[in-house]
């Protein structure tokens, strides 16, 4: 709900408060309606924390004049008004906010000539999650223990953080220090530091946490990040290239033991018929087959011929001679028989490829 001031000739009307994140925008409602016949100049303003402090923005505009752009509307300034007066619309927009915005404002309404004006105030909360400013070795104390060093931490935000030291192995530090509050949003907090070892002071609150690391943990150095990531890049490479290998042998092994199964349950017609089809579709397996020595004379040796054409394959992979075995020319209806002889060399014709002596 708006609270509400209703007064004879101008009723002013305020948000109840609005809460925001820090960094974030945020406008504060501001709505009026003068009197219905007032046409002269009416001024709107805002001031901060206190309604006798100077105002840090006003807008002064003619009430009857609705044409043109918002007189008042700065797009590169921290205030400015987001609403336009001269509709009734005196909201204040703040742009970025900060824990320094955070408080009470006042929207303030004059009708010039009239000598009447009306105000009435808003709250801004600016909500922001934990962060530590500093964490440092001071020799001075900062409390009532006379350590000659002390750690200290320093952080800021709302609701002030309560902050706490870890060792490092994650266990809270016996000696909570001691802490103060030099501001409603900074806390500092001190603890004896006489040996040079690991603590962490984290600072939390309903919000969020964050935490930092003393002595800080040397960042490592880009170029050997860099040389690392080469490392790892080179390694990768014969990694994808025996990977694209086996794959490759396991879909051969799959073609084979496809065509073996073809061999022993389908007669040699629909073998034929089959080897067409994918040849057709997928030219580069004639050459495969043509390689492998595929398609075999007779059913009844089909699988002996298979291995051992497999093992003529795997010889030619390592060196690419002339393999002595026979195959069936895809372009032909029949299983011409060609000699097994040692001259036997795979070449390519216009419907595949093929073996010649």
């Amino acid at each position: 709900m708006r609270n509400g001031f209703v007064f004879p000739s101008l009723k002013l009307t305020v948000s109840p408060g609005v809460r925001v994140s820090r960094g974030e925008d945020a406008v504060l409602g501001c709505f009026f309606t003068p009197t219905r016949d007032y046409s002269g100049m009416i001024k709107v303003t805002w001031k901060f924390a206190a309604s006798n402090t100077p105002p840090f923005l006003d807008c002064p505009v003619k009430y009857d004049s609705v044409h043109g752009a918002n007189p008042c509307a700065f797009s590169d300034l921290k205030h400015s008004l987001k609403g336009d007066p001269r509709w009734g619309d005196g909201s204040l927009l703040i742009r970025d906010v900060q824990l320094t915005d955070n408080g009470m404002y006042f929207c303030r309404v004059e009708l010039d000539g009239w000598k009447n004006f009306k105000e009435a105030k808003t709250e801004l909360y600016v909500g922001a999650e934990p962060h530590i400013l500093n964490l440092s070795v001071v020799e001075m104390p900062c409390g009532s223990d006379s350590a000659p060093r002390r750690l200290q931490c320093q952080a800021e935000g709302n609701p002030p953080p309560k902050i706490v030291w870890l060792l490092a192995s994650r266990r809270m530090l016996e000696n909570k220090g001691e802490s103060s509050q030099s501001s409603p949003y900074h806390v500092t907090s001190c603890v004896p530091y006489p040996e040079e070892e690991e603590l962490t002071c984290r600072a939390e609150s309903a919000l969020n946490h964050t935490e930092r690391t003393y002595p800080t943990r040397e960042p490592q150095d880009q170029s050997e990040e860099s040389e690392e990531s080469e490392e790892s890049d080179s390694l990768k490479i014969p990694l994808i290239v025996c990977a694209v290998i086996a794959l490759l042998i396991l879909i051969a092994g799959i073609v084979f033991y496809c065509l073996s199964e073809l061999l022993f349950h389908f007669s040699t017609a629909a073998v034929v018929h089959i080897l067409r089809l994918i040849f057709r579709f997928f030219p580069p397996l004639s050459r495969l087959f043509c390689l492998k020595g595929a398609i075999i004379h007779s059913r009844s040796h089909s699988l002996q011929l298979m291995k051992k054409n497999f093992r003529h394959f795997i010889q030619w992979l390592r060196r690419p001679t002339p393999l002595p075995v026979s195959v069936f020319h895809p372009s032909s209806s029949t299983y011409p028989r060609l000699d097994r002889g040692a001259g036997a060399v795979c070449r390519r014709s216009n419907t595949g490829y093929i073996f010649t002596n």
